[in-house]
């Protein structure tokens, strides 16, 4: 495989992602990368990575992320925001611990006695 192929087939970062979805990119203009780059580390302060990732953008791309730190885009993402709140559930059942019926090992009879040390409380167990 060339050393050209390989290069094309690199992953790209989560930013670029975002700046690919919603960005019309230009060809020209080398200032667009560092520009959007910086927009996409603003929009990730106010929202998060999993977030921006998940939304669905509009019909068209913008010029510029720009466009969603102003008031029709933060519209859009408080409206999209809302339906991910709703529908991705981002907290973790916890797992039931199986209890059984039959009792395991013996029961430790404590003295009257409280264990000041901490060789006291591990010599309660020999």
């Amino acid at each position: 495989m060339p050393i050209r192929d390989k290069l094309l087939e690199r992953k790209l970062s989560n930013n670029q992602v975002i700046i690919g979805k919603f960005v019309e990119s230009p060809a020209s203009d080398k200032h667009f990368w560092p520009r959007e780059m910086k927009l996409v580390k603003k929009l990730s302060e106010i929202y998060t990575i999993e977030f921006l990732l998940w939304v669905t953008p509009p019909n068209f791309k913008a010029k510029s992320l720009a466009v969603y730190l102003g008031d029709w885009g933060k519209k859009f993402l408080s409206a999209q925001l809302f339906e991910f709140k709703k529908n991705v559930s981002t907290y973790i059942t916890p797992e039931k611990p199986i209890i059984e019926k039959e009792k395991i090992g013996q029961d430790i009879i404590l003295g009257d006695k409280k264990p000041k040390t901490l060789k006291d409380f591990l010599n309660l167990f020999n």
